[in-house]
């Protein structure tokens, strides 16, 4: 099982992140990195691409929507959605990763017009047309009620992925989201099944892993079950610029990033790989 981190905890963007920082964080345990790509360009993820090749460092891409770019909204939201999921799957692909991952069907912290299972039905019909033009595949995230009002539950995420019926999307599971939403997240997560291609370890308050309320031996137990080949720890710092308010991040709860990275992937390691 390969160990990660989001770099989304040094900053939203390549231009915050520290000199040579894949670097760091491989010395520091990470044998994958997740790269946050919010205006994906290949060009501008260059630099990173060839550190990560150079270091043999398995690699992710995590995104959302901007404002005025939707799955489930009027046509012309949902053309500038599947234009910038190709863009995302191109510059994934340049990063040399197969996989992207976010709440890829509405902007955070906006909330859609219409009944929630009308929204599951127009993105289920979204999904099942679309084609990437790449050889990345997909995993939407579902997220809390605070942030989206589309996909909260797991079990909706897996009826639209199963009603669209198109392999090039899946979900992911993000333990901070499920332990708002879910009444047992475990077993919502085991329900997933192949669903599943991705799971964010984040903790209940977005700190450092191990160091809030969310049951990791539980976790734990349910991962290894699941066989799951990858594991990202996903921490906010307070270096999010505009995204801290879709996120409701008020305050700084990381503390100092690489401190933060080295205990959050200290514990999922020597927890997850003895």
């Amino acid at each position: 099982m390969k160990i990660g981190i989001n770099l989304m905890l040094f900053g939203a963007t390549p231009e915050a992140w520290p000199d040579d920082l894949p670097r760091l964080l491989s010395a520091a345990g990470a044998d994958w990195i997740e790269v946050p790509t919010f205006d994906p360009k290949p060009s501008a993820f260059a630099g990173i691409a060839k550190c990560l090749r150079d270091l043999n460092l398995g690699v992710s891409v995590s995104s959302a929507l901007p404002a005025g770019v939707s799955a489930v909204a009027d046509r012309n939201a949902a053309g500038r959605w599947s234009d910038f999921l190709s863009r995302l799957a191109d510059t994934a692909h340049a990063l040399g990763a197969d996989l992207a991952i976010g709440p890829l069907y509405h902007p955070v912290g906006e909330f859609a017009s219409g009944a929630q299972a009308d929204l599951h039905a127009r993105l289920a019909q979204r999904l099942a047309g679309w084609r990437s033009p790449a050889p990345v595949r997909f995993a939407l995230e579902p997220l809390n009620r605070f942030e989206t009002n589309v996909l909260n539950l797991c079990a909706d995420g897996a009826r639209v992925i199963d009603a669209a019926g198109n392999q090039e999307f899946g979900l992911m599971a993000d333990t901070f989201h499920m332990h708002i939403e879910e009444r047992d997240p475990i077993a919502a997560f085991r329900e997933l099944g192949s669903r599943c291609l991705h799971f964010h370890a984040s903790e209940n308050d977005r700190g450092a892993i191990g160091s809030g309320q969310i049951n990791w031996s539980a976790w734990f137990a349910a991962i290894r079950a699941r066989e799951l080949p990858v594991v990202v720890a996903e921490c906010f710092s307070a270096g999010l610029g505009e995204l801290a308010a879709a996120t409701r991040i008020w305050r700084d709860v990381a503390g100092i990033p690489e401190d933060c990275a080295s205990r959050s992937l200290s514990f999922l390691r020597n927890h997850l790989t003895a």
